[in-house]
């Protein structure tokens, strides 16, 4: 059975699981900050952290003129050591490395036109997890009377995507030819324009071969070599370094 949700003794609804962000936010004295007690919390904001709590994805709630900010704990990795202390900061103070270049995106939000930055990473410090690349959204969130007062953040992780658009860039351009297999289905998974170039096969025609007609076409001198590479790739017993 999932996790219950439980009203809490101010009327917010939290879920029910003890030590997450939903506990902290619950217990921290949001009457010695900006946004006032959660008694008097506008149902805008009640609902978009009600929302942001159940994202699996790092996601923030921005609020009022100061950008208080709540997150999830999906965003404590990225937050590192300036957790727990971010938490009911102005969201500048939050990201003190990234607010110059996120500023402008911030405040088109603000003015209510949603924002979106593709493929943006997050500095990194000593102790939050390595460099990685990002797609951030921000949404405006109104008010009761239809005024913009904060934002809704969230943020998609696209590092293997950019690594991969880069290593097709280095291997695309690299002077040798290059040619990636896909073991389970023993196809061609990548094949450079330079092998195409060096085989005197299309791209086209080379993917669509086999691994048993790319060995018929290996000189017989070379052929007992690549198929014991191909063993010990499929078995899991290759090591780096003992190709020539």
């Amino acid at each position: 059975m999932g996790p219950r949700a439980q009203p809490a003794s101010d009327g917010l609804v939290w879920p029910d699981l003890p030590g997450t962000m939903a506990g902290l936010i619950q217990a921290h004295e949001w009457r010695l900050t900006p946004l006032g007690a959660t008694e008097t919390w506008p149902q805008a904001l009640r609902t978009a952290v009600e929302l942001m709590l159940q994202s699996r994805q790092p996601a923030s709630v921005c609020w009022g003129r100061n950008l208080i900010t709540l997150y999830n704990d999906a965003c404590l990795p990225l937050l590192g050591s300036r957790h727990p202390a971010s938490l009911g900061k102005p969201y500048p103070e939050v990201w003190p490395n990234s607010w110059e270049d996120l500023k402008p995106s911030i405040e088109a939000a603000l003015a209510g036109e949603p924002q979106h930055l593709v493929g943006e990473t997050i500095p990194r410090s000593s102790d939050t997890e390595p460099t990685s690349w990002y797609t951030w959204s921000w949404l405006p969130l109104r008010a009761d009377q239809g005024d913009t007062m904060g934002l809704f953040c969230s943020a998609t992780q696209t590092t293997f995507q950019i690594a991969d658009r880069q290593l097709r860039t280095v291997l695309e351009n690299a002077r040798e030819g290059v040619f990636m297999q896909d073991i389970q289905s023993q196809r061609a998974a990548y094949i450079s324009p330079v092998l195409a170039e060096l085989t005197g096969f299309s791209l086209e025609e080379l993917y669509a071969m086999s691994e048993g007609e790319w060995l018929d076409r290996i000189h017989p001198e070379d052929l007992a070599e690549a198929k014991e590479h191909i063993e010990k790739i499929s078995n899991g017993t290759w090591r780096e370094g003992t190709a020539e």
